[in-house]
């Protein structure tokens, strides 16, 4: 079980996953040994590719430590344990670098792939109708309203939006997703409908949308991106318009085995001052737990859902 080469990797401590294994034929010495040669990768920014190569370098080979579980459980008990959030680096430019790379490219293709199949037959049928609801009661019906759903995935809080009586305009950057938005809601596609929210221009005039809809989007977002995203998203509002945003709570910040960039915020502190911070007036904060994941797995999936209004 012991590795006395110095490897970075991640700073969590062994002697917390001996419950997972046979403690009889791992000495404490070893097990501190271990920990002592484990430096944090905290500086560097965690991916979960690195978290996998290390459980099988040091903990799979080792034939003197019976596993009571499987490779794939201690993984991702290891990746539980990490601290969450805003934990991860911001100034170092290495994982900066990196995380740019990746959500310019798989964290967007992966959606035209298998996973976005994954996404529409988990999410197309089953919004949380609550979050439309709760915008009832904020937006005059007489009047001809404007919704821009943020993120759009396949289409089904724009469907919700467009009964309660939006003009919605969709936008995302997977090809996949929008085709089938666009299905699902009866509108036309083209290519030329594909946006990314790093675009300088979006394409719409200043204080057009009397509300903008961003449901699952900044988990997809670098914190060190999100002032630029509020000041655009801002300037597209009406006055007194409508901000809906919601962020994934206590995961720990990281991109995964299939190339996405992962946003994890330790508690709502922080995104709401950001919004304070850039002229939003909070007006609702609701808190939800989802017990599915992408693949309709049991899971505790912590959000945290703003209703902001611009000032």
């Amino acid at each position: 079980c012991v590795c006395q080469q110095h490897h970075k990797i991640l700073e969590v401590s062994f002697e917390r996953i001996l419950n997972l294994l046979n403690n009889t034929l791992i000495k404490p010495d070893e097990i501190k040994l271990l920990d002592d040669n484990i430096q944090t990768i905290s500086e560097e920014g965690i991916t979960e590719q690195q978290i996998c190569d290390f459980v099988n370098l040091y903990i799979a080979p080792n034939k003197n430590c019976q596993s009571a579980v499987n490779i794939e459980s201690i993984t991702d008990f290891m990746i539980k344990k990490l601290e969450p959030g805003e934990y991860m680096p911001e100034n170092n430019n290495l994982w900066i670098y990196t995380v740019d790379s990746k959500i310019k490219s798989t964290t967007i293709t992966t959606y035209n792939g298998e996973i976005g199949d994954n996404y529409i037959k988990r999410y197309h049928t089953d919004p949380k109708n609550e979050l439309i609801s709760i915008l009832s009661s904020e937006f005059e019906k007489t009047k001809e309203l404007y919704a821009l759903d943020l993120g759009c995935g396949s289409g089904q809080y724009a469907k919700l939006l467009i009964d309660s009586g939006f003009n919605v305009e969709l936008f995302d950057a997977s090809e996949k997703m929008l085709d089938y938005a666009c299905k699902y809601n009866n509108r036309p596609y083209s290519k030329d409908m594909i946006k990314n929210i790093y675009m300088p221009d979006w394409g719409y005039p200043d204080s057009h949308f009397d509300l903008i809809f961003a449901s699952a989007i900044m988990v997809h977002v670098p914190k060190w991106k999100t002032v630029e995203l509020y000041r655009k998203i801002y300037d597209y509002l009406k006055k007194d318009g409508i901000f809906f945003v919601n962020y994934k709570l206590g995961d720990h910040t990281l991109i995964s085995k299939d190339g996405r960039f992962f946003e994890y915020y330790r508690d709502r502190n922080k995104p709401q001052q950001d919004l304070i911070n850039n002229g939003f007036y909070i007006e609702k904060i609701y808190e939800m737990i989802n017990k599915k994941n992408i693949y309709a797995q049991n899971a505790d999936i912590k959000w945290v859902n703003f209703y902001c209004r611009k000032k």
